[in-house]
């Protein structure tokens, strides 16, 4: 029973992950680059872990250390390297880097994965409006998937109708979460994905307790646990190129 990990990040991986999440079945796992120090080592795990997807990208937190340089540079390590996605990348208004600046360099970053054909991972905090009305502008718009989803119901549908993946952590299901709840409960299977965002709440998001939220996601959607973590893998195989 193969199960999929659609967001973590390389800080994640210390002695003995990667034998953890074998283990557990755990068979694929995107890994994301929060900024430019990160893509050498993505890269690395995702040539030598055939579980690791490596995507690459600029994290909102670090927009302003984007650049002419940053953008020639992020477009030859895709054409000298086996990329498979750009993330995670998108707008976070809790931060002090400037909307502005987070914007455009989204922006940029769209448009490279448009130019190479690449799937996006994308980071939202109280931006969703904005996010989905960009995406909706975008002809064509990429694959992507929204991580650590937090958004509407409303604001959902729009991702879902753009052929969007919606991506849930734990937090739906902790206590005060109804709104969540019913989002996740809401969201077309065939848009669904789990993650943990390791290593976030290490101490909650252990490989061991991932596959016990995919049991409890299966129960609270009253589908069996193989049916449910094939239909999730099958989703994520469109963020793997194979």
């Amino acid at each position: 029973m193969p199960f999929l990990d659609s967001h973590v990040h390389p800080q994640a991986f210390e002695d003995g992950y990667i034998d953890q999440l074998r283990q557990q079945h755990i068979g694929t796992i995107i890994c994301n680059s929060a900024q430019l120090n990160d893509w050498p080592v993505v890269m690395e795990f995702g040539h030598n872990f055939s579980e690791v997807v490596p995507f690459v990208g600029i994290h909102p937190w670090y927009a302003q250390l984007w650049n002419t340089a940053t953008s020639q540079l992020l477009q030859e390590y895709i054409c000298a390297n086996k990329v498979q996605g750009i993330g995670e990348i998108g707008l976070d208004r809790a931060c002090q880097v400037d909307m502005r600046c987070q914007e455009d360099v989204f922006l940029q970053q769209l448009d490279i994965a448009a130019i190479f054909d690449l799937p996006v991972a994308i980071h939202c905090v109280r931006c969703w409006g904005r996010i989905v009305d960009i995406l909706e502008s975008l002809d064509p718009c990429p694959t992507f998937m929204i991580h650590g989803y937090r958004g509407s119901l409303q604001i959902m549908e729009r991702f879902v109708r753009l052929g969007g993946f919606i991506s849930f952590s734990s937090l739906w299901t902790e206590a005060g979460q109804d709104k969540m709840r019913h989002v996740f409960l809401e969201t077309p299977l065939k848009h669904l994905l789990l993650e943990t965002d390791a290593p976030c709440k290490q101490s909650e998001i252990s490989p061991a307790h991932f596959i016990a939220l995919y049991h409890f996601s299966a129960a609270q959607r009253n589908i069996d646990l193989s049916t449910f973590s094939e239909i999730l893998y099958k989703n994520g195989q469109i963020f793997t190129h194979s």
